[in-house]
């Protein structure tokens, strides 16, 4: 059940760490991109297979894929990129925004739908003013930013592509509404890892039509380093009221 969101079923950014993980210990390089196309639904107890191929390596790039299986049926695909270019330059245009240091944020205020599953591995910590209104308030920019640590993992490609995945949760700030939103699908390219405790997630949704949100995050370190950006499709569906 901790691999699950609050919808009972395997979490989108769980699927993507996992598979990130097995990609680079099978591999042996570094992921640049992967997406994740989720197909079907795989709740606690179930037994997914993954198999990984990799159509075409070369010298500095491979390309491959991992496939997890239920039952003989499709549950996800992923497809990445990986390896390692010659050029030593390093730049990043752009910077995270200005907010506080994640210890001086609040914690996220849990919902009782969340307990058992992946929320309480993540320590989310809404750090933009409106991010962590519960229930939110509409945020007119369509951006939410949040301090996000993951529980006894270090922040690896694995865990970016875990991170990635918070981009839904500034769905319902844009929306002013709490809502149930469904990863239909999920992308991130790494630009690097270095070591910080904490990741800012910078999310900006970019629009909502037809109950379907498209939206993209960039992953920052603590101390201001472009670590990743993330981009993701959800389906979305007003909260049951309770």
């Amino acid at each position: 059940m901790e691999l699950c969101s609050g919808l009972g079923v395997l979490f989108g950014g769980s699927i993507m760490g996992a598979a990130l993980a097995v990609l680079e210990h099978d591999i042996g390089r570094p992921v640049l991109w992967a997406s994740a196309q989720f197909i079907r639904a795989a709740t606690p107890g179930s037994a997914v297979e993954v198999t990984v191929a990799a159509p075409a390596e070369g010298t500095r790039f491979t390309q491959a894929r991992v496939t997890g299986r239920l039952d003989g049926a499709d549950v996800f695909h992923v497809a990445a990129t990986l390896g390692r270019g010659r050029d030593g330059r390093s730049r990043t245009w752009g910077a995270p925004p200005g907010v506080l240091p994640p210890l001086d944020c609040p914690p996220r205020p849990a919902s009782p739908r969340s307990r058992g599953t992946i929320a309480e591995r993540i320590d989310v910590r809404p750090a933009l003013a409106g991010s962590g209104q519960h229930p939110p308030g509409r945020v007119d920019s369509g951006r939410a930013a949040f301090w996000a640590r993951p529980v006894d993992l270090d922040l690896d490609a694995s865990a970016l592509g875990l991170l990635g995945d918070l981009v839904p949760s500034g769905i319902g700030v844009t929306l002013g509404e709490r809502i149930r939103a469904q990863s239909l699908d999920n992308t991130v390219r790494i630009l690097r890892v270095v070591p910080t405790e904490w990741c800012l997630v910078d999310v900006r949704v970019q629009g909502v039509d037809n109950g379907v949100a498209h939206g993209l995050a960039h992953l920052w370190s603590e101390g201001g380093a472009l670590l990743a950006t993330a981009s993701q499709t959800a389906a979305v569906r007003p909260a049951a009221r309770r």
